[in-house]
């Protein structure tokens, strides 16, 4: 049976977490898994549950030698058809440098980059680029941006027949809920920075007072970014309507107490895990119209769309429809589950994963 060796990079995201933990399902397609992490004991916590073998590193970036050297002497006896998967550049980095101390040529190292930003193109980028066995990308959008960057460095960045996309479900979907008793809550679930675009929501809050609506911010940031959303809710008057979550519950429970999700994303694309969720969970969203979010989500996926430079208006006419019209919500939390069942089985996920890492 050939091994995945999954390094989650220190300091080991959420995102990277949750991605590791879908890979770690490859032993459903007949590979045992390995995961390295720096030894968070709240990021081990799901590896352990599912009885994955879980190991540490410190995963200080490209320059760890500690890690390099361990991590190589791992190698040297794996099998042929093992695969290293890495979830950024430095980590490939250092995994490919282990695979050269180890001499072990004959190991594939595999990025899976879900990149919303122009990728990197010094002759560090290049040489992790050359040397990758697969550069796997999570929508077609990753792609097209890498594929810019390729157009205007006058560079072909790596061999086309090592390119390939493929999007990420979320793992096991959350049973579909009855939608709750009381008003209705809209949800906003995820990072809470700027380019978010929480502003504009609370900005259109003032229009939904006496409309038995309430606004869910479940999510963690910087403080300061906090206090200015605070300062601001408290100047449009409109803190009662807000619900703060700070602890970032599971999409399971959130959606068990919301009736669709909000995300008023601007400028770079921060489409993620938290819409696929919520997908799954079949309740409609509302969703400024970028790539990612179109490609994911589609035309009946469940979306009411809304232009990202659209004001504040915008979602007080979005909130306002979604809010008042329960057989709207309906159809739509529907559409959004089975377009979910369609786009994101599991198994053909990760059947097409298992076809990726055997070529």
């Amino acid at each position: 049976m050939p091994r995945l060796i999954l390094p989650i990079g220190s300091p080991g995201s959420p995102t990277e977490a949750r991605t590791a933990l879908r890979m770690a399902e490859m032993r459903l397609q007949g590979w045992r898994t390995t995961v390295y992490t720096p030894g968070s004991t709240l990021l081990d916590a799901p590896f352990r549950a599912v009885g994955i073998d879980l190991r540490h590193l410190p995963l200080h970036g490209p320059a760890d030698l500690a890690s390099m050297r361990t991590l190589a002497s791992h190698l040297r006896g794996e099998e042929p058809r093992a695969a290293i998967v890495a979830q950024d550049y430095d980590t490939a980095f250092l995994a490919l440098c282990a695979r050269k101390l180890a001499r072990r040529q004959d190991l594939r190292v595999i990025l899976v980059s879900d990149q919303r930003r122009p990728p990197r193109t010094t002759w560090l980028a290049r040489r992790i680029y050359r040397n990758l066995s697969a550069l796997v990308f999570t929508s077609i959008y990753s792609l097209a941006l890498f594929r810019m960057a390729e157009q205007k460095t006058g560079r072909v960045l790596t061999s086309p027949d090592r390119v390939h996309v493929s999007l990420h479900g979320a793992g096991t979907p959350p049973p579909a809920a009855d939608e709750p008793k009381g008003p209705v809550i809209a949800l906003y679930h995820g990072e809470l920075r700027p380019g978010c675009g929480l502003r504009h929501l609370i900005d259109a809050l003032p229009a939904m007072r006496g409309r038995r609506l309430r606004l869910m911010i479940a999510g963690q940031g910087r403080s300061d970014y906090m206090d200015r959303l605070r300062r601001r809710a408290i100047s449009r008057d409109v803190m009662d309507l807000i619900s703060w979550r700070r602890e970032r519950p599971s999409m399971a429970e959130l959606a068990a107490t919301a009736h669709f999700g909000i995300f008023p994303y601007h400028g770079e694309e921060l489409f993620g895990d938290s819409n696929v969720e919520l997908m799954a969970a079949g309740r409609p969203q509302v969703v400024t119209s970028g790539h990612v979010a179109r490609e994911y989500l589609g035309d009946d996926g469940g979306a009411v769309y809304i232009p990202a430079d659209a004001p504040a208006d915008a979602y007080t006419s979005a909130m306002l429809r979604l809010s008042t019209d329960a057989d709207l919500r309906a159809r739509l939390g529907a559409d959004a589950a089975d377009a979910y069942r369609r786009r994101f089985d599991p198994g053909r996920l990760l059947a097409d994963f298992a076809a990726i890492l055997e070529k």
